[in-house]
């Protein structure tokens, strides 16, 4: 929980009051940026001025692992949480769930910091340990509240668009010039750190020679202290020549006795230490004592927790050690990361384990951290650590591991990689896999390879392929590997969905449900019910629809997660084909709000489209039109030019209705939508529908499902297929529900 903590103030602290009061007018804007060079005291400033706040602080320390999307918008949501345990009420069980994907999260984590109602401000630390995540801020900043505040302390600035904000107001920055100590700053410091009677007559050639850099001043003040002779100590430091920041570390350094020079060197190679962390790793019991020791004489060992029980080097320190470590031989290192490797596994650090593993260069022991016992990392957050991993190993360290095949090819799947991608590594991972003889293990692999081709069959729309592939994953996978099991069974779902059989796919859909609610998996749970709902809804099945969809809902809670947005969407669509458009407007515009919190789906210009439907059965054509510029933009900024079709069919309505006439024809031919002369509110189908398919049509309107049609008309079940789709070609539709909606708007049912 230190990642979350608030920093500690060290002994002989120097107040910065001016500083203070710039931080305190910058939190009444969006940004503030802390941007200094290593050994500003950017940490310390951060501590004292929020020892002054009153709302609540979220601190949040980042490393090296918060370059993975996941683990980051997870880290963000706790520490808001621990400031304010009101944070995203209703977000615990996605951010639980291990297998909540980066897409999933971020548009939780972001409508949740969106709703902030009362001043909060999120402090990130050290953000240069994890430069790539420019996106995700950008992000937070997008959606930030009037009472949201973010502070970043960096040594370099990320990669946002400051000069924006800085144009605009919303920026405060502090900078190294300006966090450099003043003479009086200075002078304060040296009377608490130096021996007595050095401070008033050397103090100030120390000052001007560390240029005012707070970090050269501890380490000028602890090389002084040191020295048997401060006055000539005092004197070498400011005869020295190069970068004082190296001469003043290795002098702290070398000063040590070598024993502590060893164990500091051999600690350095991880990011926070502990007395128990140190024996560890360097095999010694005597780690508590040397901490105390660093922390009396003021060696730049920082607490990260008021109870002072874990700790890290000073950045600078902690540089200059990994650098003498480097000339360590490679087996001593080796063996120093294999210690803590198993430390942080003994202590449930699944991550920490596998990390310093694959720094050991121990490939099985890495692979078998990553798998993690059937709940591998890659589904828990931390795709992006994997796939480094595994795609900086050689060749030949793949040969003869076939899990490890495997493993490669399901995170490049998971993480999105290209179909051209992954297709190499899946066919050496098969055929490895096929040398290996028969076993449980060697059936689950073969599972797994099976949901891999599965899910890369989904983007072709290859249903046949999808579903026999599903089906052999299912078949093939260990019981215990519930996370690929998942996956194959909502893979299996959307195959029976391509082939068209409604089914079998709500079969596997309610596999999907069942499954997911063990697993703890919120997302593919509000999914599925979704799924179900619109099944449903294709056959007419208005009030099973209703069922599934409010199901969704309730899922999502209140304030609702942003995946329900489809689920809303399909109550709108209900609402309309029941003849209640005040409750399909109120339906899609809230489908459409939470829709705009997910990246790259179309929902919310469809959103749009059902809302001007709406308003105009409603008689608003001015609101329908409203609507229908909304879904506009939306599709400028968005893409998904096949949607463009439906929002000319109901523009055109619009047109009549108000009757213009001329705009209406002209539209209309632009977009291939047949014309009508009169009154009605809806544009007439291109090709009239036959008598047969108006039946068919009728049939649909009184909530008979497919088989029961062809029971009532003796029509093969492939037959009535048929006839859907012409009907819902000729009437511009996809769905049964808008096509009976459609039939209506006609006078045609």
């Amino acid at each position: 929980m230190t990642k979350f903590a608030a920093p500690v103030l060290r002994d002989g602290h120097v107040c910065r009051p001016r500083l203070v009061e710039r931080l305190a007018a910058g939190a009444r804007g969006t940004l503030t940026l802390v941007s200094g060079a290593a050994g500003t005291g950017k940490t310390a400033l951060l501590a004292e001025w929020g020892a002054t706040v009153t709302s609540p602080v979220a601190w949040l320390s980042t490393d090296g692992g918060d370059a993975d999307p996941a683990r980051w918008l997870r880290a963000v949501a706790a520490a808001l949480r621990r400031a304010d345990p009101a944070f995203g009420v209703g977000l615990e069980r996605l951010l639980d769930a291990p297998a909540s994907p980066a897409d999933a999260l971020r548009a939780a984590v972001l409508h949740a910091v969106s709703a902030i109602a009362d001043e909060t401000v999120l402090v990130v630390d050290d953000l240069q340990l994890a430069p790539t995540l420019g996106s995700e801020l950008e992000q937070v900043l997008a959606v930030a509240p009037p009472a949201f505040h973010l502070v970043l302390v960096t040594r370099a600035d990320p990669p946002i668009p400051l000069g924006r904000l800085r144009a605009s107001g919303a920026l405060t920055e502090i900078r190294t010039e300006e966090l450099r100590f003043t003479e009086e700053e200075a002078q304060a410091f040296f009377s608490a750190s130096l021996l007595e009677g050095v401070a008033s007559a050397r103090w100030r050639d120390l000052y001007h020679r560390c240029e005012g850099w707070i970090a050269g001043m501890h380490l000028a003040a602890a090389s002084v202290r040191q020295a048997p002779d401060p006055a000539a100590a005092i004197a070498a430091v400011t005869r020295s020549t190069g970068a004082i920041g190296d001469y003043l570390v290795e002098e702290v350094i070398d000063r040590q006795p070598p024993d502590m020079r060893a164990f500091l060197e051999a600690t350095s190679i991880v990011d926070r230490v502990c007395p128990s962390l140190c024996d560890a790793i360097t095999g010694g019991e005597d780690a508590g004592d040397r901490l105390l020791a660093m922390q009396r004489e003021n060696l730049f060992l920082l607490a990260i927790d008021r109870e002072q029980r874990e700790f890290r080097y000073h950045h600078l320190l902690a540089e200059a050690l990994r650098r003498r470590l480097g000339t360590w031989p490679a087996a001593d290192r080796s063996r120093l990361h294999q210690r803590a490797s198993v430390w942080y596994e003994e202590h449930g650090d699944q991550l920490g384990a596998f990390r310093h593993a694959a720094e050991a260069g121990d490939v099985d022991r890495a692979g078998r951290l990553l798998e993690a016992g059937g709940r591998p990392l890659y589904v828990r957050g931390m795709v992006a650590v994997a796939r480094e991993w595994l795609s900086s190993l050689p060749e030949s360290a793949f040969v003869g591991r076939p899990t490890l095949r495997v493993a490669h090819a399901m995170v490049l799947v998971v993480s999105g990689a290209p179909p051209e991608q992954v297709t190499p590594v899946l066919r050496r991972a098969a055929a490895e896999v096929d040398l290996e003889p028969d076993g449980p293990g060697t059936g689950d692999m073969r599972g797994q390879l099976a949901a891999i081709r599965a899910m890369l069959a989904i983007p072709r729309g290859d249903g046949a392929a999808v579903v026999s592939a599903a089906r052999e994953a299912l078949e093939r996978l260990d019981a215990r590997n519930a996370p690929v099991r998942l996956s194959a069974q909502w893979a299996l779902g959307h195959g029976l969905q391509l082939v068209g059989d409604g089914a079998a796919a709500r079969t596997a859909f309610g596999a999907v449900i069942r499954t997911a609610r063990e697993e703890g998996n919120l997302l593919m749970e509000i999914a599925a019910a979704t799924t179900l709902g619109q099944l449903a809804e294709s056959d007419a099945q208005g009030e099973r629809a209703r069922f599934h969809f409010l199901r969704a809902v309730e899922l999502a809670g209140d304030p609702p997660l942003p995946f329900a947005c489809e689920a809303y969407l399909g109550l709108a669509r209900l609402a309309l084909a029941n003849g209640d458009p005040e409750a399909a407007v109120r339906r899609a515009e809230e489908a459409g709000r939470l829709g705009e919190r997910i990246a790259n789906v179309d929902t919310p210009a469809r959103a749009a489209v059902v809302a001007a439907r709406g308003h105009l059965t409603a008689g608003n054509p001015d609101r329908a039109e409203a609507s229908l510029e909304v879904a506009e933009e939306l599709l400028r900024r968005r893409g998904f030019p096949d949607v463009l079709p439906e929002v000319a069919a109901v523009r055109v309505a619009v047109y009549r209705s108000q009757g213009r006439m001329t705009a209406a024809r002209s539209l209309a031919a632009e977009f291939d939508i047949a014309d009508v002369e009169g009154g009605a509110a809806a544009a007439a189908p291109a090709e009239p529908l036959s008598p047969r398919e108006l039946e068919v049509l009728t049939l649909i309107s009184q909530g008979l499902s497919n088989r029961e049609i062809c029971d009532r008309l003796f029509l093969a079940l492939d037959t009535v297929k048929g006839h859907n789709r012409r009907i819902f070609e000729k009437l511009g539709v996809r769905r049964r529900t808008e096509a009976v909606a459609r039939a209506r708007e006609l006078g045609v049912v």
